[in-house]
């Protein structure tokens, strides 16, 4: 199997004293929850039309870098955990000053090519894991001493790849590809930037983050509350692309078996409906069995007034749709698509609120990792066609792919970006055991794009 091996690294600090990084940033109840989960990963794959040098690119990531967080200045910090002896409580949060800043790796897998690494025909390349903080696991809880943001420059025999990790506390998909966009117009623009095009938002009404300073986990020790997911085995992953007729297909296939319902079912919900009745019956499960769809729900513009789409701190929820794995499998997609719609529909402004601010009375709690908390049989989509990756231009052409890292992954997890087949496309890569039988499902199939069709 190729190797990724290590040239060099770094640690990045802001270039400028930024007046704000004197002040703590505090989690909300909803980053709170997050402190064992895996950071959130997602990278880009280049292929520069012209000769390129690697250490080039390394070097001027490392100004870009120092310019961005001069806007991002959270991710240069650590984590800070204050203890309540007396209350047997703590508090954690993110001195911005604290530590030697944000993490750039210099490596190189020059047995890969591009072609290697954009594949789908076959199971995405173990390898790829290591293209993000160089495969080193880890959870959210070890920002306390690991980096909050890494960057790995990876060189590919015919170009390169650029994975980013963040913790998950402080962001998501969506503030992951803001940051991605955001530092590739620093880098192209080669100059001393005091200005960018969409600034990060880290503030929150103060009627919602009022609290968050006082906010208290019932524990002392990490070994109270933080638990580790071990992977007992290797899971299959494969990305499958949607082109755009295939999602209208879809969205037409959904809206005529939800017949006299409205509203119109989406597209992206209706592929929803699709990959969670294929899996489950990949799963081979008995009808009486109880299955799960979770799919992550971004609540900034759900908020009355919506938070800006620039509010960069973690902002999504779950939106949870449970059926019967024989009601689910009998019934049409239009059913499994209405399900999975009404339970997003239920994250207004009231449940948003509910997971920002912490109800009086009530403890703060923190998942365990993998899927332990959805109980059985669960399917577990996250990302979003919607994330802007196809706009982190690095001055070498678009993407030609987009792919995840390794955190979070259990059976049954997927996660969707936008489509390398054009606008309106989507590509899905899903992590199951069992993936023969899903390669087998012919409704499923029968949406799947080859990378060829448009």
């Amino acid at each position: 199997m190729s190797q990724v091996v290590l040239i060099s690294e770094c640690f990045v600090r802001p270039k400028s004293e930024i007046q704000d990084s004197q002040k703590h940033h505090y989690f909300s109840p909803l980053a709170l929850e997050l402190l064992s989960l895996g950071n959130t990963q997602y990278g880009l794959l280049f292929k520069p039309s012209a000769t390129f040098s690697s250490k080039n690119i390394y070097n001027n990531l490392q100004t870009s870098l120092s310019h961005a967080l001069d806007f991002f200045y959270p991710l240069a910090g650590r984590f800070v955990t204050k203890k309540y002896e007396d209350e047997h409580s703590c508090s954690i949060f993110i001195d911005c000053r604290k530590g030697p800043g944000a993490r750039l790796i210099h490596a190189s897998a020059l047995e890969l090519s591009v072609a290697d690494v954009a594949e789908t025909s076959t199971d995405v390349p173990l390898v790829i894991q290591s293209f993000f903080d160089l495969g080193e696991r880890q959870v959210n809880h070890d920002g306390h001493t690991r980096a909050l943001l890494s960057l790995q420059l990876t060189e590919l025999a015919d170009g390169f790849f650029i994975g980013c990790c963040i913790n998950h506390c402080i962001a998501d998909g969506i503030s992951l590809s803001h940051f991605l966009n955001i530092l590739s117009q620093i880098f192209v623009s080669g100059a001393e930037t005091t200005h960018v095009s969409r600034p990060p938002v880290f503030e929150l009404p103060r009627s919602i983050s009022e609290s968050y300073p006082t906010l208290k986990l019932p524990f002392m020790e990490e070994n109270e509350f933080i638990t580790r997911f071990n992977e007992s085995h290797l899971l299959r992953d494969r990305i499958f692309h949607f082109s755009a007729s295939s999602m209208a297909k879809l969205k037409a296939k959904a809206n005529a078996g939800a017949k006299n319902m409205l509203p119109t079912l989406s597209s992206y919900k209706a592929l929803c409906g699709l990959i969670w009745r294929a899996i489950t019956r990949a799963r081979k499960l008995s009808c009486d069995e109880d299955t799960k769809f979770i799919l992550t729900v971004n609540i900034r513009p759900r908020l009355n007034p919506p938070l800006s789409p620039d509010y960069f701190p973690n902002s999504v929820v779950l939106a949870i749709a449970t059926a019967k794995v024989g009601e689910l499998l009998t019934k049409d997609l239009g059913w499994a698509t209405m399900l999975i719609h009404q339970q997003v529909e239920a994250v207004d402004d009231g449940a948003a609120r509910k997971a920002l601010v912490l109800s009086p009375g009530k403890s703060l709690t923190v998942e365990p990792p993998g899927h332990i908390s959805f109980g059985a049989n669960p399917v577990v989509m996250g990302g979003s066609p919607r994330f802007d990756f196809y706009g982190a231009d690095f001055g070498f052409g678009k993407p030609v792919a987009v792919r995840t890292g390794y955190t979070n992954r259990d059976d049954g997890k997927l996660t969707s970006f936008p489509g390398c087949l054009g606008p309106n496309s989507v590509d899905l890569q899903v992590g199951i055991e069992n993936m023969n039988e899903l390669l087998l499902d012919e409704e499923f199939m029968s949406y799947v794009s080859s990378a060829s069709k448009s």
